[in-house]
């Protein structure tokens, strides 16, 4: 698996605050990122769980169950 846990935050995605802050409280929500601070910022980033699932969703359709 990828090591794909690089701290991100709101600057790095194309999206608008409102879309941003509702995809990551979801996310936290179901445990699949975390909030963290940075240097006196807020970042976020995909937890082993949200790995986990990205991976299985980016298999081959035909061994997911």
């Amino acid at each position: 698996m990828n090591n794909r846990k690089a701290p991100f935050s709101k600057d790095d995605v194309e999206m608008s605050d409102e879309e941003f802050e509702i995809a990551m409280r979801g996310l936290i929500d179901k445990g699949l990122a975390e909030k963290i601070i940075v240097d006196n910022e807020i970042h976020y980033i995909i937890t082993d769980l949200g790995l986990a699932v990205g991976s299985h969703l980016d298999s081959d359709p035909a061994t997911q169950n």
